[in-house]
């Protein structure tokens, strides 16, 4: 895991993750586009789980099968914990 940019963080995923062998994905390998598949489904559906924290996440993209970019929005007045802007 590395942040490329003040806004963007690239994820390598570890080999050998595999799905429960039913189907659909019958104990195939996890891949990046199983996870930018997940979070575009989320990110569609309204009213979903910590949904302030998920709206900071702009973009999931797969760089390579085991690759993926987060493009996070960035927020030009963020205020901290005691109220200092940063």
């Amino acid at each position: 895991m590395e942040f490329t940019g003040p806004s963007t963080l690239v994820v390598e995923l570890r080999h050998g993750i595999l799905w429960q062998n039913i189907a659909p994905a019958n104990g195939r390998e996890l891949v990046a586009s199983d996870i930018v598949a997940h979070y575009s489904r989320f990110f569609g559906l309204n009213g979903y789980p910590g949904m302030p924290f998920w709206k900071s996440i702009g973009l999931f993209t797969n760089l390579t099968e085991s690759v993926l970019m987060v493009s996070m929005k960035l927020f030009s007045n963020i205020i901290t914990p005691n109220q200092e802007s940063i």
